[in-house]
């Protein structure tokens, strides 16, 4: 991986990070900039999934005052806060199939309008880009551009899930654990190591990460046992046991806008039912062997919700 980092870094290609979530593909990003000719201009990070749609283009070009309600002034967009420098397009396969068709001129030729301009302005940029998704199989069913597939893809980079990276799993443990817990310099012993090495990690890095620091957090000493690693994944269990899936999916089906006709006696607090809402999202995703896509459909949600929901069950409030 360090190779292929250290080989496409200096290049100007435009390049495209496959992997589950969780796998680290932002810190590659961050890696590939970093180790590119342009580590002094800025790597800007646009979030895909989280970008409603009406508003992408606005967010990702710019807008001229006027241009559209709300639009008070102008406003320069994502593409030139990075200038001179790289755009990470995380989660690239939601963007709306109308704007692939725009973001593949600014990639072929370095031109792009703000909404509401008839200026053409230039800018120069590298594009990384990332996915979870099988973009050729998008591609297959007209959901992603052909060609806008072939451009992204200029020089791939597959990231493995951990499961397939056991050989990694201590370097990657003691540099998580450093960042997790920076003053306290903390070890692990060969037990816990041990213990780290049997489990799936089907959250990947993300999980990882989770894991060491809440073993971090319940442990008083300067070495982290293999009791505080049983203990800490302990925590998650509960919420990826199947026999608990079919509850989970009631509760979540509870909680969804489509079925006005439910009511309840004594409604939940705010908090409760955000609480039970990423409980019960964290298992049906855990027992799920299938696709997001399929996924959404049995909960009833879109997948651009589905993967908003699952990054707060990663990063809660």
């Amino acid at each position: 991986m360090l190779e292929l980092v250290a080989r496409v870094g200096p290049s100007s290609a435009s390049v495209l990070l496959l992997g589950e979530s969780g796998t680290g593909k932002e810190l590659v990003a961050r890696a590939v900039h970093e180790a590119s000719t342009r580590i002094a201009a800025p790597l800007v990070v646009v979030d895909c999934a989280s970008l409603p749609e009406a508003l992408f283009e606005s967010e990702l070009f710019g807008h001229e005052r006027g241009s559209f309600t709300g639009a008070h002034a102008n406003k320069a967009g994502l593409v030139e806060a990075a200038s001179g420098g790289t755009l990470f397009l995380d989660e690239v396969g939601d963007i709306p199939l109308a704007m692939q068709v725009k973001l593949l001129r600014l990639l072929e030729s370095g031109t792009y309008r703000r909404v509401g301009s008839t200026e053409l302005r230039r800018t120069d940029i590298r594009v990384v880009a990332a996915t979870h998704r099988d973009l050729q199989a998008m591609v297959t069913e007209g959901r992603f551009r052909e060609d806008l597939f072939y451009r992204l893809s200029t020089f791939p980079i597959h990231l493995p899930p951990l499961r397939e990276r056991a050989d990694d799993l201590p370097m990657l443990a003691v540099a998580l654990l450093a960042r997790v817990a920076p003053e306290r310099r903390l070890s692990l012993s060969k037990k816990a190591l041990a213990r780290l090495r049997e489990h799936a990690f089907p959250g990947n890095v993300r999980e990882l990460r989770n894991v060491l620091e809440r073993a971090a957090l319940m442990t008083d000493g300067a070495a982290i046992e293999g009791e505080q690693i049983e203990r800490a994944l302990a925590v998650a269990r509960p919420a990826r046991a199947a026999d608990a899936s079919p509850q989970a999916l009631q509760v979540l089906q509870a909680l969804q806008p489509q079925q006005p006709h439910a009511s309840v006696s004594s409604p939940p607090g705010p908090a409760l039912l955000r609480d039970a809402e990423r409980a019960a999202i964290q298992a049906a995703a855990m027992a799920h062997k299938g696709s997001r896509a399929e996924l959404a459909r049995r909960l009833g949600i879109s997948e651009r919700s589905l993967y908003r929901k699952l990054r707060t069950i990663d990063s809660p409030d």
